[in-house]
């Protein structure tokens, strides 16, 4: 499979997996998500401008999946050494935290947006890091 093919199949396992293996954290996160769309929609004006920031949550996904893909364990057994592969899916999962909180000041007219989005972000990096996390080191479920 190629890297791009590679890419997609990741992130539709990765969906299926935070679907299955975290249900009540997955109802959280699409909750954050509404709740994150109802204060957009009531008060629009607070976001004015500064849509672009928003999207940064938005980012870190991604890049957990191309880490993924771009460090793959392709040999056979267990990847020799894994905890410089794991620290780096560990930063980005948890480079949430500060980003969600730069993103309130940022916001701090309408909070409820970036914190929601950001909310459903994590989980969604929760379960792309552990699929990413098996890529790497070779330890399939």
């Amino acid at each position: 499979m190629n890297g791009v093919g590679y890419f997609f199949w990741l992130a539709e396992q990765s969906i299926q997996a935070g679907l299955v293996l975290m249900p009540f954290f997955t109802l959280l996160a699409f909750l954050a998500l509404v709740i994150a769309v109802v204060a957009h929609v009531n008060r629009p004006e607070a976001m004015q401008r500064k849509w672009r920031w928003i999207l940064i949550p938005f980012l870190i996904p991604i890049a957990i999946l191309i880490y993924g893909v771009v460090f793959r364990y392709t040999g056979t057994g267990h990847s020799p050494d894994t905890t410089k592969r794991v620290l780096v899916l560990q930063i980005l999962l948890w480079s949430h935290i500060p980003i969600a909180i730069i993103l309130m000041f940022i916001v701090k007219r309408n909070p409820l947006v970036p914190l929601g989005l950001s909310f459903f972000q994590f989980w969604l990096s929760l379960s792309t890091s552990a699929l990413a996390g098996m890529s790497v080191t070779g330890n399939w479920l």
